[in-house]
């Protein structure tokens, strides 16, 4: 941009100030850019997080049903014991 500015110095009036119209759409067009690059690396990191969020629910997720599913188990053989022994309380009390 400096260079540019040099080489429109030493231009005349006219290619002079149409020099410096130049530049300063330049630097116009790259704040801008640099405005758009910086929304966009806000947007990534928002989007980063949501997904690390949705990683750890997923996760938590599964260590749910891991347990859920031990648990039924547990539940399970622990009904299947009570009926087994109430049916031979039942069984000997017939007897």
């Amino acid at each position: 941009m400096e260079r540019i500015r040099e080489m429109g110095m030493h231009a005349d009036l006219q290619n002079r100030h149409a020099t410096t119209a130049a530049c300063y759409g330049i630097e116009h067009l790259l704040e801008l850019l640099q405005d758009r690059r910086r929304r966009l690396e806000e947007i990534w990191e928002q989007r980063r997080i949501r997904l690390e969020q949705c990683l750890q629910l997923c996760q938590l997720d599964q260590e749910t049903n891991k347990v859920r599913g031990a648990n039924y188990k547990s539940v399970y053989s622990s009904v299947l014991i009570l009926l087994v022994k109430e049916c031979q309380r039942v069984q000997c009390a017939l007897t």
